[in-house]
């Protein structure tokens, strides 16, 4: 089935994590492994925003400061050297995307998905520290026109809780799912099917 598809039973979840973003500038989807949060998120988050929003989604991988930067670029977003300026200040990645956000006129996502890679594969403490505490000043306010969702693998959010600057607003914006039971399977496998008219 289609992504979209894969969420027939989750309607109430998306339509209440789409409230909170409102409120709540940063959003974390939480759940073991093949619980379908990116897909929570690609499939039902992201079309169920307002239109025009962009969006730009990426993973912290090994080295995520400098990954964040290229990805940004990739994007027509001038940013600098984010390992060296979130140093000297801690809200450059919050200006840099409200800059582009004027700029469009509209709403801003980021989405960092696999966000235990933080941990599995980031070797760098400093590294981890700076990108939670960019990720946690970017998202500010509600006001805000900046919203970010991390994913993250249900066995590393003790983890992220204990980042300093990113614990404190993990549990404000907490989605925790599940994998899907049988019912849930089976309207998962035959819903498409009966909305195809088979």
């Amino acid at each position: 089935p289609a992504d979209s598809d894969l969420f027939f039973g989750r309607e109430h979840a998306i339509e209440s994590f789409l409230n909170t973003m409102r409120v709540q500038p940063l959003m974390i989807v939480v759940g073991p492994s093949g619980a379908g949060k990116s897909s929570f998120v690609q499939a039902g988050i992201i079309p169920g925003l307002p239109a025009g929003w962009r969006v730009i989604t990426l993973r912290p991988e090994y080295a995520p400061l400098a990954n964040l930067k290229a990805r940004l670029v990739k994007e027509g977003i001038e940013a600098p050297d984010l390992d060296v300026a979130l140093k000297l200040n801690t809200n450059v990645l919050g200006e840099v995307l409200r800059t582009a956000a004027e700029i469009s006129g509209k709403g801003l996502l980021l989405v960092v998905d696999q966000f235990e890679e933080l941990f599995t594969l980031c070797q760098d403490p400093s590294q981890r520290q700076l990108y939670a505490q960019g990720l946690a000043r970017a998202a500010r306010s509600a006001e805000d026109s900046i919203r970010i969702i991390l994913t993250l693998r249900d066995d590393f959010l003790v983890r992220a809780r204990e980042m300093p600057g990113l614990g404190e607003q993990l549990t404000q914006g907490l989605e925790l799912l599940t994998t899907p039971g049988e019912q849930d399977l089976l309207r998962i496998l035959l819903e498409p099917a009966r909305r195809a008219g088979y």
